[in-house]
């Protein structure tokens, strides 16, 4: 979404609307005194309707806002869709204390135990089909 008209002094028409939050990049914009979450309104916009739920971005690029790249996720899928955090390290891929391999994946606040592998590589692939299995296109395995 672009300001058609200027919306104050300092921005011009053009310019993509609202501003990026700090920390996680989603832009917010102010509509009437009240911010919004800028893909919310975009959502609004295409669909008519507020989200129910949250809404989950497909390239998770925070301030890609374009309707092709949001879609309606619970709290399930979004975490389904997280990237790594672990610089390093493959997703799901977790070194235990005993010298192997571990991998778990956690599908509505349960933990399930994958089991126990010689490599990371391996502990990865069984985190990818389990993930598959479970969260489907919101299945994020990088």
């Amino acid at each position: 979404m672009r300001w058609r008209v200027k919306p104050c002094k300092r921005m011009a028409a053009g310019v993509i609307a609202g501003h990026k939050k700090k920390e996680k990049g989603y832009r917010r914009v102010l509509i009437d005194g009240r911010l919004y979450q800028l893909h919310s309104v975009v959502w609004f916009w295409v669909y008519g309707e507020w989200p129910v739920g949250q809404i989950d971005h497909v390239n998770h690029i925070t301030d890609d806002n374009r309707i092709e790249n949001l879609r309606l996720a619970d709290r399930t899928q979004q975490n389904a869709n997280r990237q790594n955090t672990r610089p390093g390290r493959l997703k799901g891929a977790y070194f235990r204390e005993w010298g192997r391999w571990q991998s778990k994946i956690v599908v509505r606040g349960r933990k399930i135990y994958l089991g126990t592998f010689d490599t990371e590589e391996e502990a990865h692939e069984a985190y990818g089909r389990a993930a598959r299995e479970h969260f489907g296109e919101y299945a994020c395995l990088g």
